[in-house]
């Protein structure tokens, strides 16, 4: 029979007391471990409970460190101006957890971007094609946005000014020159007066 294996026994976690590591390098590295765990256990309780939280903690080497849940900024300023704090249970919107400007504010962007990206393309369409914006598919207005179709319709007004200007130039200019082509009824021709007619 083969003899037992043993098994190398470690320390394993073991209970400490709690007073100030003399060795400055032990200090450091504690305190380093113990404040991401103090940070990740303040995350839990406001995962679990929805409260606010803000740990502030400085390294033997007088470094800050900061968490805070929605921001240390907020949790701060609830505690000394009391009268222009709001719960972010009174502000969150849906599942996000945004604030309502914050959301509007990402709304707006993307509406911008999406605007962009729409110009962009049609850019890059007329561009490759060498397409004037008349000779786009209709559909393509669909996708402007307001203030590309006020733009357009304006564009759209004043060349029709300017269709309407040169076209009565051209029916001017055509007018006068048939009225020198044409024989003015008023004179006689001599052959006509000699006649006796």
């Amino acid at each position: 029979m083969e003899p037992a294996k043993q098994r190398k026994l470690s320390q394993g976690r073991k209970k400490i007391n709690i007073e100030r590591i003399e060795n400055t390098g032990n200090r450091q590295v504690t305190f380093s471990k113990r404040r991401q765990g103090l940070f990740k256990k303040a995350g839990e309780l406001t995962t679990l409970c929805g409260g606010e939280i803000a740990v502030i903690t400085f390294s033997p080497g007088d470094k800050a460190y900061s968490f805070g849940n929605p921001s240390v900024e907020h949790v701060v300023d609830s505690l000394l101006y009391p009268d222009n704090y709001t719960s972010p249970m009174q502000v969150r919107v849906g599942e996000d957890g945004l604030r309502r400007k914050e959301q509007q504010e990402l709304d707006e962007f993307q509406r911008q971007l999406e605007a962009e990206k729409r110009r962009t393309k049609r850019s890059e369409q007329m561009k490759s094609g060498n397409k004037f914006w008349w000779e786009m598919p209709i559909e393509s207005i669909n996708n402007m946005g307001m203030e590309e179709l006020e733009k357009m319709r304006g564009a759209l007004k004043e060349l029709k000014l300017n269709v309407d200007k040169k076209a009565e130039e051209k029916m001017m200019k055509e007018s006068t020159s048939l009225k020198i082509s044409l024989p003015d009824p008023t004179i006689r021709n001599i052959d006509d007066r000699a006649s006796g007619e």
